[in-house]
């Protein structure tokens, strides 16, 4: 602020010069950390773009059921190498992740946050960024009031989906769902995702026959439409 004055009330923070000096020293380290990132993060508002969509527990990171600990983190074995491989072939990486631990109280957001930031942190760390995490807190039997926003983004109800399409112009009809529970595929198929992929864990057989038994399967299979069952390994060849 200079010595003229100002009126408090229109301003959302109030930086004195020293802050202001210090944040821009720290500038120059940024950029030179942003450069590994460099062409991952761009958007054309002019056109239409695919995207890899992916459930995150079981999937990115290993599921070892409602992780609220950073420490728990663990990236699954090839994701890395195959989210390099989808983002060099134009897909946008985004993460739809029920949150249910949220709304039945069993950690806060704050918790989620911290769990996600860790594995942002290490997916960045081996130079690769996600355009977006999109979270579904509810549950339906939740005495809390977190659980009882916006039911429309609980898998396997579309909502997440439709919200990644508006913000980065998505065309579901390109794009891919990976998830590890029958909900992703279903969540995917009423979505209009053409190609869903199931990843392979202890539970993905009676997974996929969950899926197989869906009755609104059928409205929603075309000739075009893919299921696979397998790894990131068998994925990646499929994009």
């Amino acid at each position: 602020f200079s010595n003229i004055g100002s009126d408090p009330s229109l301003c959302d923070y109030i930086l004195e010069e020293k802050d202001l000096r210090s944040a821009l020293m720290n500038i120059r380290p940024l950029q030179e950390k942003l450069k590994n990132f460099k062409g991952q993060v761009s958007f054309d508002g002019s056109r239409l773009n695919k995207a890899l969509f992916l459930d995150r527990d079981g999937v990115v990171i290993e599921d070892k059921g409602y992780v609220q600990n950073p420490d728990d983190v663990k990236l699954i074995a090839g994701a890395v190498q195959a989210l390099k491989h989808a983002r060099s072939l134009g897909y946008r990486l985004i993460i739809i992740t029920n949150q249910s631990g949220i709304g039945r109280g069993m950690f806060n957001f704050s918790a989620y946050e911290k769990v996600n930031d860790r594995m942002l942190e290490l997916l960045a760390a081996q130079g690769l960024v996600i355009d977006k995490v999109v979270k579904a807190p509810y549950f339906e039997k939740s005495q809390y009031a977190s659980g009882l926003v916006r039911k429309a983004l609980r898998k396997p109800r579309p909502g997440m989906f439709h919200e990644a399409v508006a913000e980065f112009r998505i065309d579901i009809s390109q794009s891919i769902l990976i998830g590890d529970k029958a909900r992703d595929l279903m969540s995917g198929a009423v979505c209009g995702v053409q190609k869903l992929f199931l990843m392979d864990s202890d539970q993905s057989s009676d997974e996929m026959n969950a899926w197989k038994q869906w009755p609104l399967r059928s409205r929603f299979e075309s000739k075009e439409a893919v299921t696979l069952q397998g790894t990131w390994e068998q994925f990646s060849k499929n994009f």
